[in-house]
């Protein structure tokens, strides 16, 4: 079974203020703690926004079962 990472991402007021959505998630399937950080960090500027507008993200462990 894969280790699913989960990151949970909280937007800063004065980017809230600048239409980014207030909370985001994203789930990624790698182990390699920098390499999570690194694909966060494209999702974000894949999405149109900047890594500085959220607050440091959150992992939070869920058991993701494949069926």
């Amino acid at each position: 079974m894969k280790n699913i990472t989960q990151l949970v991402f909280k937007a800063k007021k004065g980017a809230i203020a600048k239409g980014v959505p207030p909370e985001g998630t994203a789930w990624f399937d790698n182990d390699d703690p920098d390499e999570v950080d690194a694909l966060s960090t494209l999702a974000i500027k894949a999405a149109g926004f900047k890594r500085s507008d959220f607050f440091k993200p959150v992992r939070v462990d869920h058991l993701v079962v494949d069926d």
